[in-house]
């Protein structure tokens, strides 16, 4: 899903859970693909299911914490913005790495 934002389908600037259902099956779309890339590989399935679900949920609780943290700051505004720049870094370390 290249905009994030589209999973607001009423575009009411709030998730639902409808919404937030079809953002997470796009997102874990990456981890079918990490999946499948690791069993080409030849490496445990179950290492290396552990260690996706680990740093999933370890990245999305960082990300609250840090983000409620930013919330209370002017920052806040330049999130979006802050959010596409990371998401950008992240596929051009996937793909060199």
């Amino acid at each position: 899903m290249s905009q994030p934002d589209s999973a607001d389908v009423n575009d009411d600037k709030v998730i639902s859970v409808k919404e937030s259902i079809l953002l997470g099956f796009a997102l874990a779309i990456n981890c079918l693909v990490m999946g499948l890339g690791a069993g080409i590989t030849g490496l445990s399935p179950v290492l290396t299911t552990n260690s996706i679900g680990l740093f999933s949920v370890l990245s999305i609780w960082s990300g609250v914490k840090l983000g409620g943290e930013i919330c209370g700051m002017n920052v806040g505004k330049y999130s979006n913005f802050v959010a596409g720049i990371l998401l950008i870094m992240i596929g051009v370390y996937e793909m060199i790495v």
